[in-house]
């Protein structure tokens, strides 16, 4: 299901963002760690309050530089990451959780 949203300027947006991780199996607080960013973030760029405009930006830059997205930036960084797998991390959370529920 993609959402429907308006922008300040009445212009309609979609983000397809929580369907495409809803098919993965992941949660918002899931895919916010694997992005660093807060869930609240997440949430928001769901919902379309927040990043869209400028996600539109990005891809019309690429448009016109008849680019990747991946190319506009430096992002070794994020390919020498050695992040979790989506296995790791929901074990990780199972270990936080449960240590949630244990009265210390």
């Amino acid at each position: 299901m993609t959402k429907e949203v308006t922008s300040a300027t009445g212009a309609s947006s979609r983000t397809k963002i929580a369907e495409l991780r809803e098919a993965l199996g992941m949660t918002q607080q899931e895919l916010a760690v694997f992005v660093g960013v807060s869930n609240n973030t997440i949430q928001n760029w769901e919902a379309g309050k927040s990043g869209v405009d400028q996600i539109k930006k990005f891809l019309r830059l690429c448009a016109i530089l008849d680019c990747e997205l991946s190319d506009l930036i430096d992002d070794s960084e994020v390919n020498e990451s050695k992040g979790f797998s989506l296995t790791q991390l929901r074990a990780l959370r199972k270990q936080w959780l449960e240590a949630d529920d244990d009265p210390a």
